[in-house]
């Protein structure tokens, strides 16, 4: 709730240039590249729900005090440990849910998993931004007092969950998995993919940190307006997402991935030609379809091809990789978007969306074949 309002909380209530709010968002990125990586280490080595119970307590605490922060240079300090706790329970997550299901479910298993996010957030974003109206400090408790009530009801879980035996594992597991000590980041094949996943995601984390300011500043709308638009994406998801993937389960991964990062080239490409609300939330949509169709497909492939034993190292470097986009894209965006105006920011996303599809048309790691059907 309270993250995707971080850049307009900096810039409106605490008086930070879009510059100086990116530089904040920047942080939050770099250090949840360490938190990325510690629970992926973490993850193949104790229980991954502790991870994700602990990540969820720190979290909430920081967010918390965050509104009592003054200082510029505090505020980079609590954002690290905001990040740390953030992205900390990425990785334990997506272990866990590659670990428990065979592979022609992986998909919709992680559409579930989605599902279950967006629910709330379809909820969180558009309540935020009546909350950002009236106050910004109950923006930040709300969302603190729904990590702690999740935090809790994880505690209702067996604590060794995804952690199962060798007995456990699916059938088709030994004809997939035919090197169990590869390192994630000496797989040539996967830091390909890596650097696909980087430049569609930091294309898509514009919509965390610079269409705030595009659909306020530049389109004079108000501050709800930008909260509706992530109602907008949330809403679509928990409506399509499971229906879309179980249509689409035939797909390859590469086909999966090719045909979101070209959707999301259109979508970003065509957002400065939007002159209302309607137009930025049928651009919005559009990139929607992307994102279900994309993301499912990249938690289904660490499941797929990374071993076993590295499985929550994998999954570490690949939630690593979004924490980097976020870190690039608000200080990209931000800079663009002041120096250059709006226009610049969505020329950027078309073409770096583009180069995304051609990696992936290329990308030896989505070598294998779509899931079979369920």
């Amino acid at each position: 709730m309270a993250l995707p309002f971080l850049t307009l909380y900096l810039t409106t209530s605490r008086g930070y240039s879009p510059s100086q709010a990116g530089l904040i968002l920047s942080c939050y990125g770099i250090c949840g590249l360490f938190g990325a990586l510690a629970s992926g280490f973490l993850s193949d080595r104790i229980p991954p729900l502790i991870l994700m119970r602990s990540s969820l307590f720190l979290t909430a605490a920081v967010i918390a005090i965050f509104p009592f922060v003054e200082s510029y240079p505090l505020m980079l300090v609590v954002i690290g440990f905001w990040a740390l706790g953030t992205e900390s329970y990425r990785p334990a997550a997506n272990t866990i849910m590659n670990l428990i299901t065979p592979s022609d479910q992986r998909k919709l298993a992680n559409s579930l998993y989605r599902f279950a996010i967006n629910l709330g957030m379809s909820l969180g974003p558009a309540l935020g931004g009546f909350l950002a109206e009236k106050s910004f400090r109950s923006l930040f408790w709300v969302n603190s007092f729904a990590l702690v009530c999740g935090s809790l009801i994880l505690t209702q879980l067996p604590a060794r969950l995804g952690r199962p035996s060798k007995n456990d594992l699916p059938p088709e597991y030994a004809l997939t998995h035919d090197n169990e000590h590869q390192r994630a980041f000496k797989d040539k094949r996967f830091l390909l993919f890596l650097l696909g996943i980087l430049c569609v995601s930091t294309v898509y984390m514009q919509h965390e940190s610079v269409l705030g300011l595009y659909i306020t500043q530049d389109l004079g709308l108000a501050t709800r307006y930008f909260g509706l638009s992530f109602a907008v994406n949330t809403i679509l998801i928990v409506l399509l997402e499971i229906p879309l993937n179980v249509k689409t389960l035939h797909w390859s991964h590469r086909k999966c991935l090719i045909t979101g990062a070209l959707i999301h080239a259109i979508a970003f490409g065509c957002m400065g030609f939007a002159t209302g609300f309607v137009g930025i939330a049928a651009l919005v949509a559009f990139y929607t379809f992307a994102e279900m169709i994309e993301s499912p497909a990249v938690f289904a492939s660490i499941g797929d091809q990374a071993p076993r034993k590295r499985m929550g190292e994998y999954s570490g470097m690949l939630t690593m990789t979004y924490s980097l986009s976020l870190s690039l894209a608000p200080w990209i965006g931000t800079n663009l978007y002041q120096h250059y105006g709006h226009q610049s920011v969505w020329i950027f996303c078309f073409i770096l969306a583009g180069v995304a599809a051609l990696i992936f048309s290329q990308c030896g790691w989505l070598k294998k074949a779509a899931v079979r059907s369920v």
